[in-house]
């Protein structure tokens, strides 16, 4: 606030005389010191090896404009391709980055479909096994036990149980 006159909470303005300006890059301290010396003395700055001073990313790329603006119209023209070419690659990476996580996400559903039919077979099949064992009065096998068994093995187990059960006859009341 200068003068007691508020303009913005957002909003600094400053007014510099850049001829009274007398700092060499050696004194820069501050932000604003370095955006007054590059103001200054910005024409005649060896774009290719920038002062320590001066190497920091806002003055990087205050640089690269300055050059964008001095070159010829060609030289432009390219350096907007490239510019373009980078962002349309930055473009089709983010994309197909996208199309990964959909092509994860419908992998995933579809394995945890398959994950959950194999669970409700198993399941099933351990139903099965346990009624055709309390129908033969026969101990459970413990659960731990069957899940131990792949599918097959399993599916075999409640198969034999069951003809087992079909091969007993209902006994005569004698």
């Amino acid at each position: 606030m200068a003068h007691g006159v508020r303009l913005t909470n957002d909003l600094a303005i400053h007014v510099f005389q850049l001829p009274h300006f007398t700092k060499g890059v050696a004194e820069l301290e501050t932000a604003m010191d370095r955006w007054c010396w590059f103001l200054r003395h910005g024409a005649t700055v060896d774009t290719a090896a920038l002062p320590a001073a001066l190497d920091v990313p806002p003055l990087r790329r205050a640089v690269e404009v300055l050059t964008v603006l001095s070159q010829t119209e060609l030289e432009r023209e390219r350096y907007e391709a490239r510019l373009k070419a980078e962002r349309d690659q930055a473009s089709s990476l983010l994309a197909a980055e996208q199309r990964g996580e959909q092509r994860g996400e419908q992998r995933g559903l579809l394995l945890g479909e398959q994950r959950g039919l194999l669970l409700g077979e198993q399941r099933g099949l351990l139903a099965r096994v346990g009624l055709c064992e309390d129908l033969l009065a026969r101990p459970r096998t413990p659960e731990s036990t069957l899940l131990a068994l792949p599918l097959d093995e399993l599916a075999t187990l409640g198969e034999r149980l069951e003809a087992e059960l079909r091969g007993r006859r209902p006994r005569d009341p004698a």
